[in-house]
């Protein structure tokens, strides 16, 4: 999927018919803007140049797959489908994909039992894996921004309830980190530093870059109150929660 220059539309609901002829245009819009981008710096524009599309839905229907003529093509996993010749675009009924650990990373856009599925197998694999933390903290953080929405559906409420495993995986590691750095100095100093990683991380996704003079405020708290502050800054939308927390603690 990845070794020709590509463009992914990821769909959380099944995608409409509607839905893939906007997308096919935008992938002709991007064409012609390759082409004029090779024009202006003298070249000749070659098929490589442009993007594939890759469709990602959950399923897709039998009379989407007749509207495109989107065929299935061997070599390639149950559940992809590919469009006619010309017509450089693909479709993926995740749903249908194999349970195999090279689906893994697109069955983790599935819905419902899918889902859970793929994340109970990121979560058991090895520690060493190489994409299996930075897996989890772009899952936790999509968690943390869902926490964050108003008025949420039964599917973002069920989204948010199948990740908290992987929001709990991903706090014990950043826990764990920085009880390793801080090990030398005393296991709970240790224990310090790591909850002090985690609040700054988890800040720095919720309400941007906190500046300095705020940041050695949180590096001085003692370890209750930064614990207290973690639980209360998912409730933060900007950096004003922060600050008005700080202030009802006494703190700046």
């Amino acid at each position: 999927m990845l070794l020709r220059r590509a463009v992914f539309e990821p769909f959380r609901n099944p995608v409409s018919i509607h839905e893939i002829d906007n997308r096919l245009s935008k992938l002709n819009a991007l064409k012609e803007a390759s082409r004029r981008e090779a024009k202006r710096e003298q070249r000749r524009w070659l098929a490589s140049d442009r993007p594939h599309l890759w469709i990602l839905s959950p399923t897709l229907s039998p009379n989407t797959l007749q509207s495109f003529s989107a065929t299935p093509r061997q070599g390639w996993e149950k559940g992809v489908y590919f469009l006619p010749s010309g017509q450089p675009a693909r479709l993926v009924a995740i749903h249908q994909l194999p349970v195999t650990p090279k689906t893994l990373w697109l069955r983790l856009m599935g819905r419902g039992s899918v889902q859970e599925g793929a994340i109970a197998e990121l979560l058991a694999l090895p520690d060493h894996h190489p994409f299996k933390f930075q897996t989890i903290e772009h899952l936790a953080i999509l968690q943390i921004q869902l926490q964050m929405g108003q008025n949420l559906g039964t599917d973002e409420r069920g989204l948010i309830m199948s990740l908290n495993s992987v929001y709990e995986e991903w706090r014990k590691v950043t826990l764990q980190e920085g009880e390793l750095i801080g090990e030398q100095r005393g296991r709970q100093e240790g224990e310090l530093v790591g909850q002090q990683r985690l609040v700054l991380q988890l800040l720095n996704r919720k309400v941007g870059d906190v500046p300095d003079a705020l940041r050695q405020a949180i590096m001085g708290l003692p370890l209750t109150e930064l614990e207290a502050l973690g639980e209360d800054l998912l409730n933060f939308s900007n950096l004003s929660d922060l600050i008005h927390w700080l202030e009802s603690h006494g703190l700046t």
